[in-house]
């Protein structure tokens, strides 16, 4: 999950633009071999390994996305070097990312009461996800057909009235 997070980020940056890499094997070079090349094919040529890295292809993060790097200090599945070796490329490159390391925690770091706070903030920051709770909370969303469709509180209900209703509108 985590490689491929950041992955969406790399190379479909038109359609993603957050993510959370939690725990991610970001070089196959790193990790079990036998498990990578299930996937990649073999024998594996060294091209399809530096096509399929996040180290190496770190300098395609653009500007305008936001990523969250996650590993756990005592991860035992996938190397926390692998996490640090992508972080230490992005600085390479000046990229901004956030990262955390979560301490006395395995592979799956993300899903421990820390990580999962820390994950909520970053998404409600960088999706916005305040303001579209508030809207929610003001009242129900219009649902008007087609491009003019507004988004937030429903106009007040006109009075019972049909005749009054259609001098208002």
């Amino acid at each position: 999950g985590g490689q491929t997070a950041l992955r969406a980020l790399l190379a479909h940056g038109e359609v993603y633009s957050v993510a959370v890499a939690d725990c991610g094997c970001h070089d196959n070079r790193v990790d079990k071999m036998w498990w990578n090349e299930q996937w990649m094919g073999y024998p594996v040529d060294a091209s399809a390994y530096d096509a399929a890295s996040n180290v190496l292809q770190a300098r395609a993060l653009r500007d305008d996305q936001r990523l969250m790097l996650v590993v756990g200090e005592l991860d035992e599945n996938v190397d926390p070097a692998c996490t640090l070796q992508v972080a230490g490329a992005l600085q390479a490159q000046e990229k901004d990312f956030e990262l955390l390391m979560v301490m006395g925690k395995g592979h799956s770091a993300a899903d421990t009461n820390y990580g999962r706070r820390k994950l909520l903030a970053f998404f409600q920051k960088h999706l916005h996800l305040d303001r579209q709770r508030q809207a929610r909370d003001e009242g129900p969303l219009q649902n008007e057909p087609g491009p003019s469709r507004q988004w937030g509180p429903a106009p007040a209900a006109a009075d019972e009235d049909p005749e009054k209703a259609a001098v208002e509108e």
